[in-house]
């Protein structure tokens, strides 16, 4: 499971410091989908930071019992100096898998040729995200991380990376960052709102609903 214990977070902005997240204490199990409203301009980056250990917190703990992936779709989880295929074994040796078969299956899958062999820091978006992704699809992780926004990739790779994505996906938690709960209201169990740093947490997706709606009357 992920845990945040009392954790608070804030940087340096325009001359101030602006908080993220203040005193947060919530657990998501990896028995069930997690869904975590956090509103425009409110910080999603560092919260993605903190969930990955990518930023520490100001204050708190946060517990990780279990392996979560960094963002599906996102380009985490690559070392830009080293080549694509240098970056597949590096990762199957910490995730304790054969580099061999982490390689083989993410040449397959990405498609991405020479680029294999050059750094990933001359590589396309693009390219960086067909790596990234068959890279965290020949893994397994407890739990999905996911951003809302973010895709698969360009139509070609999604074709075949998406099916596999989605067998995965079926089998395996959900921790799901959006800006409403518009996307998650159907598949997750529990739901978080960040409004104004503070974090409430609800058993039901229509528990978060009438929350928001009733903090936009109330700044309305």
């Amino acid at each position: 499971m992920l845990q945040f214990e009392n954790v608070s977070k804030s940087f340096y902005f325009r001359g101030r410091m602006r908080p993220v997240i203040a005193h947060a204490t919530f657990t998501a199990h990896f028995e069930e989908n997690f869904g975590l409203v956090v509103p425009p301009r409110a910080g999603i980056t560092t919260l993605v930071n903190l969930i990955m250990g990518a930023e520490q917190p100001d204050g708190g703990k946060i517990y990780r019992y279990g392996k979560i992936s960094w963002p599906v779709g996102g380009v985490s989880g690559l070392i830009p100096a080293l080549s694509g295929a240098e970056n597949c074994r590096y990762i199957a040796m910490i995730y304790g898998l054969d580099p061999d078969d982490v390689l083989a299956f993410v040449i397959d899958l990405a498609r991405i040729g020479r680029y294999m062999d050059m750094p990933v820091k001359t590589y396309s978006s693009t390219l960086q995200k067909r790596l990234s992704l068959s890279l965290l699809l020949a893994l397994d992780f407890d739990m999905y991380l996911v951003v809302e926004g973010t895709t698969p990739g360009d139509p070609e790779f999604a074709g075949r990376a998406g099916p596999i994505l989605r067998e995965k996906m079926s089998a395996t938690p959900i921790l799901f960052l959006g800006g409403s709960t518009e996307k998650m209201r159907d598949f997750c169990h529990q739901i978080a709102v960040i409004d104004d740093s503070r974090l409430h947490t609800f058993g039901a997706p229509e528990e978060a609903e009438r929350f928001l709606a009733e903090e936009a009357v109330s700044y309305g």
